[in-house]
């Protein structure tokens, strides 16, 4: 035999021998540590661990499970528990059990093995716990080396410090039921966010993709060193682990049980980007189920609003305040106007004619009557409170507060709860029926919310709304609170970061006492933005209407924005578009809808406000105990909502949340707003308008229709995918028809006959959000627009788990077909695609026992009287905004005065 043939039979023998070798290997997929070298396993990211290899040289393991064993990993939600393995694995786990049941994916090759483990041990992994993460995604999976070495370096979670984390689970081991979850590239580690609050939504393909995806991220570059933990053992654990990790602990988080509020002293105060590295490094830890890193939410007071001058001609009608403009005392109103005596007496001339016209007419007197009901100076001027008509062809236009009062009602033993800026607690006309129990200051953590002063008195807005509610009647100072009986406390939140925590501390503050929160703000109006509730202010909601008034539920009343003149739509704005709130329009003295009002499908009903700058406002309190009749805006109206609000509970305080929604529902009044376009019929029969909901509220209606009232039945919620197989991707100047086919859930414990409120959670994307419009009609024919086009919008973004919400098909019942249209209407090659949507429907089986008849409207004009208004109306000649402007002041007294004083 030669050498050549010898040493070609050795190399064959090896050959089998090493095949032979790894498809053993391959069988058996298990390891026996104490076959390796630890030497071997030395790496760029450092030695093996002494207590790595001590622990584990004479142990079995598996390791690698990327894809294997889903369907015994996945939990009973469908989703993958905290470590991303089955629950029932060990620790140490003999690969042959795997093997029986067909699920292990073998490693093929010595090197991979090595390579595992290096990676393994330099980042102090136990094998067992090397598994794929909670969403399934390979941790392995990056473009390079350095890449995964600068991941494992950067998320290394140390645990040796704490005792109690030692004495429970070992000095280095991670515990069970927690292991670490490493997101793609381009996942964004600080919103990893649970689905506790949602149970129903769904996670999109990004780690980011949550129904927190809108909370304010897309809008700040504020981003705090504070971070929020739900963190369960209690308070001593709680503190003990921040300490660990390098937290200063700052205890627990408003009334929100094992969520504490931890601050990292060595991290930026304010940073214009997140710490992911941070945040995931306390989402790993075992005792934390989550954490969220604060930042400054950018919140808008809505009773400042933009000046006229500002819009175009065409976005409100000038004229149309000066044609209703009701009545006061004329030379109180144009006297800071006249510049010269002639004006003035051409103005007396003209008024002592009129009072000669008035003298003969019973309306004149009696509204003569009612401005001397109380002393307070400013009480003429809360010109929405009582009826101050002079002529039956002027409408009806006040609140109908007054015959309330008089039947003894003024909301007495009612708590109200104003969140904002800060209230002059101390002021004369506020100071006796001020709440110090149900009151505090988030900003500075003390007790007192005063508001904290400047020059500019830009922290009077929660003092002029807490002064629209409980103003003390017959004290000679300003005017007269829609609920003088009730109390009225206050939260400083506003005047500093609004971050989430400040937000859902404010919002769950004291439901143990509180009775309504009203909120006049919200994110900014600027039509360009979408943003909701974060974790915890969501969860606050929730929390208040199950806790709240003894589990009746908080009432929230909230203001639903001035971003009118910048296209702007409140169903991008999760707050005022929550079913939980009570969202708040606004009209003008003249009853008209004003140029910064929005339009949109989940306002309930309306208020009078501020309107053109002809227009009377409201009157209040003002710092520094003094008053103002210029309060502005949706702010305005939402205050005197609530204050109604507080006397429809005096009168019937077993209301809950949901009743005190149908009663506004069913008690509001079209007819005063009838003249104004917009106004539909349900197939409910009842009268609604994306600008004013249901209508103006009507204290004496509401009040009557609580007395005698029958709660409604228990709520249920019905969840639908489309059963619509079209193209769902979207491109310039199409419409996507998409439908939803329901039973109303018949058949089920979630059964609907008569709806509440509906929901579209809405996940789109595309390339200019503004350019989308989306509208929804019933099965019983009646459409909403769900959301208007805003042309300031142009964010990339699109939404993401968004929940659009109508009240317009209340009373209806929802069996049938649901068409959903999303209409793209840019001019531009904009382009994108309908990632999911889900149809909620919120409702009772029962008919609620209001709902059994037909819905009757108080309030009615003369149909005589309706037509001499409307025909005077068209006689009168209208004047554009630059022809006013460019009036002289003689011209302009001249107009004004004979508008009011000769009709």
């Amino acid at each position: 035999m030669t050498l050549s043939v010898a040493l070609g039979r050795l190399v064959f023998l090896l050959l089998c021998l090493s095949t032979f070798c790894v498809a053993r290997w391959n069988k058996d997929t298990k390891i026996k540590s104490n076959n390796f070298d630890k030497s071997e396993y030395n790496s760029a990211e450092g030695d093996i661990p002494e207590h790595f290899y001590n622990e584990f040289k004479d142990k079995e393991f598996v390791f690698g499970f990327e894809g294997d064993r889903q369907e015994s990993i996945k939990n009973e939600n469908g989703g993958f528990d905290e470590v991303g393995h089955s629950s029932k694995v060990d620790d140490v786990i003999p690969v042959d059990t795997f093997v029986e049941e067909g699920g292990v994916e073998s490693i093929n090759g010595y090197e991979e093995v090595k390579e595992k483990l290096k990676e393994i041990f330099a980042h102090e992994i136990p094998p067992a716990r090397s598994t794929e993460s909670r969403r399934g995604n390979d941790f392995y999976n990056f473009k390079s080396d350095f890449e995964r070495r600068e991941l494992l370096m950067e998320n290394q979670v140390p645990f040796r410090r704490n005792w109690e984390l030692q004495k429970r689970y070992g000095p280095f081991a991670i515990p069970p039921n927690k292991g670490l979850s490493f997101p793609g590239e381009t996942g964004d580690l600080a919103m990893d966010f649970g689905r506790s609050l949602y149970p129903d939504s769904r996670p999109g393909k990004d780690f980011s993709d949550r129904v927190f995806d809108h909370s304010g991220h897309e809008n700040t570059n504020a981003y705090m060193n504070e971070w929020i933990v739900h963190l369960t053992g209690g308070k001593e654990l709680a503190a003990a682990v921040a300490k660990d990790l390098g937290y200063d602990f700052k205890g627990q988080v408003g009334n929100f049980p094992d969520v504490y509020r931890l601050v990292k002293t060595d991290h930026p105060t304010i940073a214009k980007r997140d710490a992911p590295t941070l945040t995931q490094k306390l989402n790993v830890h075992a005792e934390v189920k989550w954490a969220e890193q604060q930042f400054a939410k950018l919140r808008s007071k809505r009773g400042v609003v933009p000046k006229v001058d500002l819009l175009e001609d065409d976005q409100y009608d000038p004229y149309a305040p000066l044609l209703r403009e009701k009545r006061i005392k004329l030379e109180e109103k144009l006297e800071k106007e006249l510049i010269d005596e002639k004006s003035k007496n051409i103005i007396e001339e003209n008024w002592e004619e009129s009072q000669k016209v008035h003298k003969r007419s019973q309306m004149a007197a009696q509204a003569l009557e009612m401005e001397d009901m109380f002393n307070d100076e400013l009480w003429v001027h809360q010109w929405y409170l009582f009826d101050t008509r002079t002529r039956g062809d002027l409408p009806k236009l006040d609140l109908q507060v007054v015959p309330v009062w008089r039947s003894g009602i003024t909301g007495k033993g009612v708590r109200l709860l104003v969140l904002d800026d800060g209230l002059e607690w101390s002021h004369s006309d506020i100071q006796p029926n001020y709440d110090a129990e149900i009151s505090y200051d988030f900003n500075d953590n003390d007790e007192d919310p005063s508001p904290r002063y400047d020059e500019h008195l830009s922290n009077s807005h929660g003092t002029h709304c807490a002064g629209e509610i409980a103003m003390v009647p017959n004290n000679r100072k300003c005017g007269v609170g829609v609920a003088f009986g009730s109390s009225v406390g206050g939260i400083r939140m506003l005047d500093g970061p609004v971050s989430d925590a400040v937000e859902g501390s404010s919002l769950g503050w004291a439901l143990d006492k509180v009775d309504i929160i009203t909120c006049s703000w919200g994110p900014s109006d600027d039509g360009k933005k979408v943003e909701g509730p974060g974790r915890l202010a969501q969860m606050a909601f929730e929390k208040g209407i199950a806790e709240g008034r003894g589990g009746k539920g908080l009432i929230y009343v909230w203001a639903a924005g001035n971003g009118g003149y910048a296209g702007d739509d409140c169903n991008c704005d999760g707050y005022t578009s929550n079913i939980y709130t009570i969202s708040i329009s606004s009209a003008s003295e003249s009853g008209r809808f004003p140029w910064y009002g929005e339009r949109c499908a989940s306002t309930l009903a309306t208020t009078y406000s501020s309107g053109a700058y002809t227009d009377q406002k409201i009157a209040t309190t003002d710092l520094h105990d003094t008053c103002t009749d210029k309060f502005s805006g949706t702010s305005a109206a939402a205050p005197l909502a609530a204050g109604i609000l507080a006397l429809a509970l005096e009168a019937n305080p077993d209301l809950t949340w949901r009743d005190m929604q149908h009663a506004v529902v069913w008690s509001s009044e079209w007819a005063p707003l009838g003249h104004n376009n917009g106004w539909r019929s349900n197939a409910r029969g009842l009268k609604f308008n994306p600008r004013f909901g249901f209508g103006l509220l009507s204290a004496n209606g509401l009040v009557q229709t609580v007395r005698n009232w029958t709660s409604v039945p228990e709520r249920v919620v019905c969840h639908l995918k489309s059963t619509s197989r079209s193209n769902k991707h979207l491109k310039t100047g199409e419409t996507v028809v998409i439908d939803f086919d329901t039973s109303g859930c018949d058949g089920t414990k979630e059964g609907i006959r008569s709806l509440e409120h509906v929901q579209v959670m809405a996940s789109i994307k595309y390339s200019r959000r503004g350019a989308l419009s989306i509208s929804l009609t019933s099965p019983s024919g009646t459409t909403t627009r769900l959301l208007n086009e805003r042309k300031e919008d142009d964010s990339k973004k699109g939404f993401n788990n968004w929940p659009f919400m109508s009240v317009h098909t209340w009373g209806e019942d929802p069996r049938g077909k649901w068409l959903l249209h999303i209409t793209d209407n840019s001019t531009g090659d904009e382009k994108g695609a309908i990632e999911g949507l889900e149809l909620i429907l919120h409702g009772t089986y029962d008919i609620p026992e209001h709902m059994k008849g037909s819905k009757s409207y108080k309030i009615q004009f003369e149909e005589t009287t309706r037509e001499v208004g409307e025909a005077r109306a068209e006689k009168d000649e209208s004047f554009t905004l630059d022809q006013l402007r460019n009036m002289n002041w003689d011209e302009l007294v001249q107009l004004v005065a004979s508008r009011l004083c000769f009709r």
